[in-house]
């Protein structure tokens, strides 16, 4: 994603966005996982993930140094996304058998706000 200013580009966030993978973790729900990715991804800005009908959002500060050799911190945007249908009727069906909660519906609206010479980022609900 790119944010303009006067017909520039002026900043880049980089996105790496896969289905899922995994089954449904009844405790951590996932989240788990972020370390795995933050490694295998160090460049990109949002990770966005499905799959398992979880919903959650968990910014992280890492540092990094940049091109220049200064330490700086980078605040790094995982995403998860819930189900976008219920599962059944909670009596019966596979996701009941198998004692799943309740998926939460919907995704989230990302908002990039201009400050200064920079731009903030703000997640929100878009259920």
């Amino acid at each position: 994603m790119t944010c303009h200013r006067g017909g520039k580009s002026c900043k880049r966030f980089l996105v790496h966005y896969h289905h899922g993978y995994g089954g449904n973790a009844k405790r951590s729900k996932g989240v788990l996982n972020n370390d795995l990715d933050l490694a295998q991804f160090p460049d990109a800005d949002f990770i966005v993930r499905g799959h398992d009908h979880n919903k959650w959002y968990h910014p992280v500060t890492v540092d990094r140094i940049n091109q220049k050799m200064k330490l700086e911190q980078r605040t790094r945007y995982m995403m998860r996304l819930g189900s976008y249908k219920k599962l059944g009727d909670r009596f019966a069906g596979w996701a009941t058998e198998k004692g799943f909660n309740t998926p939460t519906l919907g995704g989230w609206w990302v908002r990039f706000v201009e400050n200064c010479d920079d731009y903030r980022v703000e997640v929100r609900d878009a259920s």
